[in-house]
Order: C-alpha cells, then sequence, then structure tokens
C-alpha cells in the first residue's frame, strides 16, 4: 500500500470519531445539574401557637418568650400579648405602652377602638411604609415613644394583631424571619354564652392605693361591642353597717378593657369595691371586684376612725 492510501485510511477514521462524537453528543442527554435546595433556616424553629387567637409563629430556639398573658379556660378572653426576646437580653414589659428595647411584641386585642387599627397621628408618626406578612402587604407605622418603633396593625376576622419592634435593633433580620412565618389558624369553636358579660381583673382585691391617686382599672368583657359604653363606680361598704356609699369615677368611656381613673381624696378605708358596668336594653351587665382594697393616706393610715 502506498503512501496516499495510507492518508486516505487514517482521514477515514479521523472522520468516523468527529462523526461519532459530534452524534453522541447531540443525542445522548446530558445529565441535569444538581441544584442544592436551600435550607429553611425557620424549620428547626420553636412554634409559639395561639389557640384562642387563632395565630402562629416560629422564633430560633435560643430566643424566649416573655409575659405570655394568656388564660385559656377564660372564654371571656380578649387580649393577648407575648414578646419574643434574644436569650441575651433581660428586658423586661408588662403592657403596650412598656415596650422592650429589643426583640418583638406581639399584642392581640378581640375588642378594640377602630382608631387602634391606623397608624397615630401627631409629632409621635415618623413614617409609614409596608410590609409583607403572610402573603399580604400590610401598613407599617414609624413611630416614637421613647424609642423609635416599627408597629404593624392587622385587622383579621375581627381581631386585631400589632406587631411592634424597635427600629435599631441587631434583631431586625432575625424579627423579619419570624415575622415571615406568621400565619392565621383556623377559628377554634366555642360555645357562646348565655348572655353578655364583663368580668373585673383589676383590682380584684388585697391592693393598698393611695388616696387622690391615678389607677389603672382594667376587665375583660365577652359579646359586648367596642362602643359599649362603660361605667365604672367605686364602691364603699361602711364599717360595722350594712350601708354602702358610691363614688362614680367614669361614665360612658369604651369598652376596650383598660382605664385610668383618679381616686377621691378624701377617702380612706379598707372596704372598697371597684364595678364596670354597661347598660343593655333594660339590663345592666356589671362585675365587682372579687374581693376588697384598701385606700391609705399619705402616712399609711387605711382604717377608718
Amino acid at each position: 500500500m502506498n503512501k496516499k492510501g495510507y492518508i486516505n485510511i487514517i482521514l477515514a477514521v479521523l472522520i468516523v470519531v468527529l462523526v461519532g462524537t459530534v452524534g453522541y453528543l447531540t443525542f445522548v442527554k446530558k445529565p441535569e445539574p444538581i441544584i442544592p435546595t436551600p435550607k429553611d433556616e425557620t424549620s428547626s424553629w420553636k412554634t409559639y401557637k395561639s389557640e384562642d387567637f387563632n395565630y402562629e409563629l416560629r422564633y430560633p430556639s435560643t430566643w424566649f418568650l416573655k409575659d405570655i398573658i394568656v388564660d385559656p379556660q377564660d372564654e371571656t378572653k380578649l387580649t393577648d400579648s407575648i414578646i419574643m426576646i434574644d436569650s441575651k437580653s433581660i428586658t423586661r414589659g408588662r403592657e403596650a405602652n412598656h415596650l422592650p428595647s429589643r426583640g418583638l411584641q406581639v399584642i392581640v386585642h378581640r375588642s378594640f377602638n377602630e382608631n387602634a387599627s391606623r397608624c397615630p397621628s401627631g409629632n409621635q408618626l415618623l413614617g409609614i411604609d409596608s410590609i409583607k406578612i403572610s402573603g399580604v402587604q400590610y401598613q407599617r407605622c414609624k413611630t416614637e415613644f421613647g424609642v423609635v418603633f416599627y408597629n404593624i396593625p392587622i385587622i383579621h376576622d375581627s381581631i386585631l394583631y400589632v406587631f411592634s419592634y424597635p427600629v435599631e435593633s441587631e434583631d431586625t433580620d432575625i424579627i423579619n424571619r419570624i415575622l415571615s412565618t406568621f400565619k392565621f389558624t383556623e377559628q377554634k369553636s366555642r360555645q357562646k354564652t348565655a348572655q353578655p358579660l364583663i368580668k373585673v381583673m383589676s383590682p380584684d382585691g388585697g391592693e393598698i392605693w393611695k388616696q387622690g391617686s391615678r389607677q389603672i382599672v382594667r376587665w375583660k368583657s365577652y359579646d359586648l361591642s367596642p362602643t359599649s359604653q362603660i361605667d365604672i363606680t367605686l364602691r364603699r361598704q361602711q364599717p360595722f353597717t350594712a350601708s354602702q356609699e358610691d363614688h362614680a369615677l367614669v361614665i360612658d368611656t369604651i369598652n376596650d378593657g383598660l382605664e385610668e381613673i383618679t381616686l377621691p381624696d378624701n377617702l380612706i378605708g379598707n372596704l372598697f369595691w371597684i364595678e364596670v358596668g354597661t347598660s343593655l336594653g333594660d339590663n345592666f351587665i356589671n362585675d365587682w371586684s372579687d374581693a376588697p382594697f384598701s385606700i391609705c393616706d399619705n402616712t399609711g393610715r387605711c382604717l377608718d376612725l
């Protein structure tokens, strides 16, 4: 075989190899690249679920809950408040007007004033933007009460949910992830009471208040409108007699579960009760403190002479 013949054979082999390679790459399916599934960091978090107020959310295992104001046995319950906070913090806050300097506070109201669902007006309001929670865009209010806070009011199934957390916080990223886990749950069925109720929560007996001081009266109501007109009365039992005297403290306030009162500056004694009530048609719905409390003067004298 001459040299030209060898060259032709080599060219033929190269062509076959080239065609085979192109065919393989063309017709043989390349494997799909494996894309790692993003890890859900919240899957290992703890879950808080409120069956009374139909919501749940997750929070890091290094965080804990503080000041859970909840009584599942109380069917007249109107308010729930929790604070989710990093275990490194020692801030404490029991009421909405004593917000923690870190963490996330969730406040829930079954009875509320219509204005509570809006951003406040006045100097406290610094700005309004929006945030998505449970797949829906909601207003976020930037307010200042000593510390600048975000407040997010949400109304769902006639319940008001308010999220509050400081604007300048090292926990902001975690709080945003906590909010991303929030969701509403199925409403728990409960037996309807036979009639509307009021329950005085504070004072509940044994308190010692100073005459002329300003105090907070708290109550819960069930099956009463938030616009019901509430009267608050100070009742005093005269010692060693069956007689009773009444002092009207507040007339026709809204049914929001809390009212600041001013005690008379000329009364002392240890047999006082608070009555909270409202007129409903021909009926008067009311409740008293479970036990008497005392009103004392500045020297600490409480007993009538």
